[in-house]
């Protein structure tokens, strides 16, 4: 025998997008600038390098335990 259980309000995962804003030429800036206004992404930015961990370990901390 088959059960089948429906599903309604299924939670969606999180959608975040952070970017290290802080250095040029990157090749991602072009995703930020699509995601930020995209209310279905949580957009979160660094003013660093591309090296956030070293740059910016507190902020980096904090925004990925908002995300999780």
């Amino acid at each position: 025998m088959t059960t089948f259980v429906l599903v309604h309000g299924a939670r969606r995962p999180k959608r975040v997008y952070m970017l290290a804003a802080g250095w040029e030429p990157s090749p991602f800036q072009q995703f930020g600038g699509r995601f930020k206004g995209d209310r279905g992404w949580q957009f979160v930015s660094f003013t660093c390098g591309h090296d956030v961990m070293m740059d910016q370990p507190q902020e980096l901390a904090a925004a990925l335990i908002a995300a999780a």
